[in-house]
């Protein structure tokens, strides 16, 4: 059975597992089986977009909290045979994913993402920050690396002017707009999403000097970073 549910289209599987699931009169040992499997599933790419869309369907469904409560509870909560930091590396890049998804068509997907990213965060803040906000911050964080700013940092000596090519530029290019773009988005889609957080509180409290300048930057320049 565990070669079968690898092996097949995760949409599949999960759709198969589900069926099971909602069946009233399957026992609670078989219930718990088909539980494993699923959190198993939930590894593999894509997988949990295909539980949220399972679960969140409906248009009752995406407006019912109890719905929202049920994937994140599910997605949230490791596998007694998989290692907690395994999971959390297999799902982290599919939250980010989900983050990106259209507004117009799924804003569902979002919402539950953030829900999720909030359990995670409750649960395990450290793990959370590793395999998730990491992803999310680099762009921020590699201005913290004052080596690489000493080294990409250099406009004038003295009162001579130094001319910088344009290959120069690019190679001192640290971090381009729209990377900078998208993990401010992410950023604010989380906290907006969740609010006062303390664990979360503690994870951005390095970058936020390095937010406050880049705010000075860009409200001095065209970027469409302001925005």
């Amino acid at each position: 059975l565990e070669q079968l549910t690898m092996n097949i289209h995760p949409e599949l599987v999960v759709e198969g597992l589900m069926i099971l699931l909602s069946v009233p009169t399957s026992p609670p040992w078989c219930k718990r089986i088909l539980g494993i499997y699923l959190s198993r599933t939930i590894m593999r790419p894509t997988a949990v977009r295909v539980v949220l869309d399972r679960v969140l369907s409906s248009d009752i469904a995406k407006g019912d909290p109890r719905a929202y409560q049920t994937v994140v509870n599910l997605i949230s909560t490791c596998p007694r045979q998989v290692h907690i930091s395994e999971y959390y590396e297999k799902i982290s890049p599919q939250l980010i994913t989900l983050l990106h998804t259209s507004i117009s068509t799924s804003s569902h997907l979002r919402r539950a993402a953030i829900l999720i990213i909030g359990k995670m965060l409750e649960n395990r803040q450290d793990l959370t920050e590793t395999y998730l906000f990491n992803n999310i911050l680099k762009p921020l964080k590699l201005f913290l690396d004052p080596l690489r700013n000493s080294e990409t940092t250099k406009a004038k000596s003295g009162e001579e002017e130094v001319v910088v090519h344009d290959e120069e530029i690019e190679k001192s290019i640290v971090v381009s707009e729209q990377e900078l773009s998208m993990c401010i988005e992410d950023l604010h889609q989380i906290s907006s999403g969740l609010g006062p957080c303390q664990p979360l509180l503690n994870i951005i409290a390095p970058i936020i000097p390095t937010l406050f300048q880049l705010h000075c930057f860009t409200s001095r320049t065209k970027s469409f970073l302001k925005t």
